[in-house]
Order: C-alpha cells, then structure tokens, then sequence
C-alpha cells in the first residue's frame, strides 16, 4: 500500500474495511493503550475519593472506546492522543481517602447521687451521779429580812441535768462529724 500525497512519509497507512487507505495507527500504539487500560482496569479504586476514582473510571472507559474503533479500523490520531492522555492524566490524579482515624471521646457522666441521711439517734446512757451525803446546814432567817437569790437551800438537782446535756451535745457533735466525713468521702 502506498501513501497518498497528503500523508506524511512517516504515517504508516492503515486499510479500512471497505477497503480504503487511511493514515492509521500503529499496532504498537494499539498494544500500549490495551497495557495503559488493563494497568488502570486493576488499580484498587475503593482507596481513593470518590471524585478521582470516578475519573479513572471514565478514562478507562474512553481508552476502551478507543481500543474498539482499533478494531475496525476507525479509530483517529487525535482520540489515540486524548484517551492516552486522559488515562494518564487520571492515573496521575488518584487520591487517596484520608486514612487518618476518626476518634470520637464520649464523656463519661457520674450520676449525682443525693446521700440519704438517716437521722442519727444518740445513744445516751443514764450518768448515775455520785453524791455524798451532804448535810444540809440550815441558817436561822430572821423575820421580816427578804432571801436574797443564790442564798437558798442547795438541793442537787442541776448536777444530772448538767451531765445528761453535756453527754447529749458530745453526742450531737460526733454526729455531725461522722456525717461530715461520710460526705466528703462521697465526693
């Protein structure tokens, strides 16, 4: 087959089908794009964003388009040139996801717990008071000359009140302390 004057002496001509001469491609070219195409058929595109595995895709897509009209012989100079370039120009544009781990802190909420207090009952044990026998000295009164206060007859009777409420207030402020530390061990 010989070229026709328009075609460059170094095109190779390529017959049609029907049987007509046509500058063409060469099966060299045809076996890099089939290789180029396979190569990018087996990348892993689950490991790139979504927009540039979709570019991959459809380059694949275009050098496959192109890799049919090879077959019959219709295939053009200028779609060789742009599906071998936007193969290549997809399989240089692959990104990857961004791996890096999400990590989500929950926080943790300690229920408030109000401590119930039970009151707290002093046990008081009935202070048996020692007394002696004391001899009570009556003072003649003379008629008409009031008692003075603090002058009367000494009885006895505030020693066991003293002694109860004296036993009654240790007993309030050990409460009070032991309900202190009960709290403060609570927090």
């Amino acid at each position: 087959v010989t070229p026709t004057p328009t075609q460059k002496p170094t095109e190779e001509v390529t017959p049609t089908p029907t049987g007509e001469v046509k500058p063409g491609l060469t099966e060299k070219e045809e076996q890099y794009l089939a290789e180029k195409t396979e190569e990018a058929e087996k990348v892993d595109v689950s490991i790139y964003t979504a927009s540039s595995a979709e570019n991959l895709k459809k380059a694949i897509q275009e050098a496959n388009d192109v890799l049919a009209k090879f077959k019959d012989g219709t295939v053009t100079k200028e779609e060789y040139d742009a599906a071998t370039a936007n193969l290549k120009k997809a399989m240089d544009g692959l990104e990857k996801k961004d791996t890096t781990p999400i990590v989500t802190v929950t926080p943790t909420v300690k229920p408030t717990v109000q401590p119930t207090v039970s009151p707290v009952r002093p046990t008081v044990s009935p202070v048996k008071p020692t007394v002696s026998p004391v001899k009570p000295t009556v003072a003649p009164v003379k008629p008409n000359k009031p008692v003075k206060p603090g002058n009367g007859v000494n009885t006895g009777d505030m020693s066991p009140i003293a002694g109860y409420g004296t036993t009654l207030l240790a007993a309030a402020a050990l409460a009070g302390a032991a309900l202190k530390k009960k709290r403060s061990d609570d927090k």
